[in-house]
């Protein structure tokens, strides 16, 4: 059990990754990624050509910082801006948490690129990825995790919403997945993202096996090297179900795909991306299930602010929706169960209202104080009410707390509101 909570927290800090760079979306110089890379796992090296379309923000463009992985060596950076320089120091720490074994790279142009105007930057590089910190992202014989914690990519911490064209070239009998659709082009995988996201991942394995379930109104892909088949059904079929679940109480899914990765790799625990998980399969299936479930609930709650305590509108809900299904799948035994776990975790834990979001105790307001409000809500005006509640939310997108409380109103009473603002700030 232990080892399944130290996941969880884990897999709560990777997936804040997802809100944290995602509210600095606006200010990104990175459009799209075109990446030419072959991965050398039995010599633990990547190579790779990258072609990156930008356009320079208002105000011009003299320099752009950009982050890579300080065991890489750069052969060449060219762009078509004009004449350019750059530095890549890899003395020096990284700036951006996410990227511990990153090192900062700066290109500067030797005349300003105008503001508005659209330009490429082409690098080529190559050598051995370090790890990050929580080595979750490595490059060795068995398998290969690549993705924005170690900066296998020139990252900029600031383009959160970019699509990309990754053509990875490997060695049978390695199998290639990662996010985006995935094809083959000759002797290449082939990885696209269409839809903006703010995160490159390109995994690698030999005999990685594939289990595809679903339809075209949704489907699972569960990845793995090792499961058993027992395993893969039961996985595959919890996934769907808890697709088809939520769409009953929250309204249809605004994505109809989700690629799950059962990692071979002992550290680092899980993370998700838009359609995209990356877990260790432990042997407490609970444990796995309920934060699987916390991550596929994300498709509904994530409009909330994830730099503020509106936070808790997407990590409280989602955390909530995952004890729901808990209890409809193992029963109100382990339902109360959790309940009980998280109120020791949230004694003394401050006010949701107004918490500091880079607070030490976020982590026990939002995922566990948060849930136990949600629950208190749910026994005062009733299952079916607070199903209806919350389909109202995810219909009216409600983004900020004010939203919350006013369709609470609307559905319940104003004695009702009253009452919960007050257990907000308290």
């Amino acid at each position: 059990m232990k080892r399944v909570l130290l996941a969880v927290r884990l897999l709560l800090v990777f997936s804040a990754v997802i809100l944290v760079v995602g509210h600095f979306c606006l200010a990104g110089v990175i459009s799209h990624y075109d990446i030419k890379a072959e991965l050398l796992p039995t010599q633990g090296e990547l190579q790779a050509e990258v072609t990156l379309k930008c356009t320079a923000p208002e105000g011009g463009l003299q320099k752009l910082e950009l982050l890579l992985n300080r065991g890489l060596d750069i052969a060449s950076l060219t762009s078509d801006a004009g004449a350019t320089t750059f530095r890549f120091d890899r003395t020096q720490p990284s700036p951006f948490r996410y990227t511990p074994t990153a090192a900062p790279l700066t290109v500067e142009f030797g005349t300003p690129v105008a503001a508005g105007k659209k330009f490429t930057l082409r690098l080529t590089y190559a050598g051995t990825i370090e790890p990050d910190n929580w080595l979750t992202n490595v490059l060795t014989r068995d398998w290969v995790e690549l993705a924005l914690y170690v900066a296998w990519y020139p990252v900029d911490p600031a383009s959160s919403s970019i699509t990309s064209t990754v053509s990875v070239k490997v060695a049978p009998p390695y199998i290639v997945t990662g996010t985006g659709s995935l094809s083959r082009s000759g002797d290449s995988w082939v990885l696209t993202q269409d839809q903006p996201t703010f995160d490159i991942i390109v995994i690698a394995a030999p005999q990685l096996h594939a289990r595809h379930v679903g339809d075209d109104r949704f489907a699972v892909d569960v990845w793995h090297k090792n499961l058993s088949p027992a395993q893969i059904d039961r996985i595959a079929a919890d996934s769907g179900r808890m697709v088809t679940e939520f769409q009953a109480w929250f309204g249809p899914s605004p994505r109809k795909r989700i690629t799950i990765v059962f990692a071979e790799r002992i550290s680092g625990g899980g993370y998700y991306r838009p359609g995209f998980m990356s877990l260790i399969y432990d042997a407490d299936y609970r444990g796995l299930f309920k934060y699987a479930a916390h991550e596929v609930a994300h498709f509904w709650w994530s409009k909330g602010s994830t730099t503020t305590w509106e936070d808790w509108l997407n990590e409280s809900f989602a955390e909530y929706s995952s004890l729901m299904l808990i209890r409809e799948s193992f029963g109100a035994d382990a339902f109360n169960e959790y309940l009980t776990l998280y109120a020791k975790e949230a004694e003394n834990a401050p006010p949701i209202w107004g918490l500091d979001r880079s607070d030490k105790a976020a982590q026990a307001v939002l995922y566990r104080k948060g849930p136990l409000l949600l629950h208190d809500l749910e026994e005062k005006i009733g299952k079916d009410g607070f199903q209806h509640f919350l389909a109202a939310l995810v219909s009216r997108k409600v983004s900020s707390t004010d939203q919350f409380l006013t369709t609470l109103q609307e559905q319940t009473s104003k004695a009702v509101r009253d009452q919960f603002e007050e257990r907000l700030k308290k």
